[in-house]
């Protein structure tokens, strides 16, 4: 019997589904951030998004994966981040690398709030600093 591929590229994991459940997971409740569209994304990607999307965390995600930009409003410190997709990917590689659990129920599709946080909290800190 063959083995299955279990390991997917990054280029293969991050689809619009994969990066949606993510934000949405994660800013569900959030005690620390709240999600915005950064100032320094193209207007017309943004107006795209809005034309395609009426949910924000599918919008946020169109933004990302046209090269655009999303803002982290860390509400604790009173300070903003400007995140792309490619700080995502490293974001998720410092999870897969660091905090194999988080990382593991991602990928079996059991993720809750912590595990999907710990990904923006990776992109943003390059670590977990909100337990």
């Amino acid at each position: 019997m063959e083995n299955k591929k279990i390991i997917k590229t990054i280029k293969e994991l991050f689809t619009h589904d994969f990066i949606c459940n993510i934000l949405c997971t994660a800013s569900y409740d959030s005690s620390w951030f709240a999600f915005g569209v950064h100032q320094d994304t193209d207007e017309q990607i943004y107006e795209d998004a809005k034309t395609y999307y009426e949910c924000m965390e599918d919008i946020w995600t169109y933004v990302l994966m046209h090269n655009g930009y999303i803002i982290i409003e860390d509400i604790e410190e009173d300070e903003d981040y400007k995140l792309s997709l490619k700080d995502l990917i490293k974001g998720f590689k410092t999870l897969m690398l660091n905090y194999p659990q988080h990382y593991a129920n991602i990928m079996t599709e059991n993720s809750d709030y912590y595990d999907c946080d710990a990904v923006i909290q990776c992109a943003i800190f390059g670590e977990i600093v909100y337990a």
